[in-house]
């Protein structure tokens, strides 16, 4: 079976949807994409990029019927940005630091109970 002779619309839309250089900032989207470290949001049909400085950068991960791009988070700074869809993920620094998105950027926040964390990168926590 060759791949490309049986399927040339979708390599065809993959080509002018990522170009020979991958998604760009800016470029129409209609799901989330990886580009090396960085995750490439889809926010109001347009890609927007995150830093993914954890060892695994950005990476495919999925369910069951879906494909899904993930990024690393192990590792961000205050000061990272962030997109308005991350708005309220907390990252666990340490058990009484975290990281909060606010305003499209990780500011650091104390936490007054242990900071919970239900992701291995840190992402998903408590910080109350």
């Amino acid at each position: 079976m060759d791949i490309v002779r049986d399927r040339p619309l979708a390599w065809l839309t993959m080509l002018v949807a990522f170009g020979c250089g991958g998604p760009k900032a800016g470029d129409p989207c209609q799901r989330p994409a990886c580009g090396g470290n960085t995750l490439y949001t889809c926010e109001s049909g347009v890609f927007q990029p995150i830093n993914c400085p954890g060892p695994k950068g950005c990476f495919e991960g999925g369910m069951v019927g879906a494909l899904l791009a993930e990024c690393d988070l192990t590792g961000t700074d205050a000061g990272a940005i962030c997109t308005p869809g991350m708005s309220g993920l907390t990252l666990c620094q340490s058990a009484d630091a975290g990281l909060v998105c606010e305003n499209q950027v990780f500011t650091e926040v104390a936490c007054t109970v242990s900071c919970v964390s239900s992701q291995p990168d840190g992402s998903g926590g408590a910080c109350p």
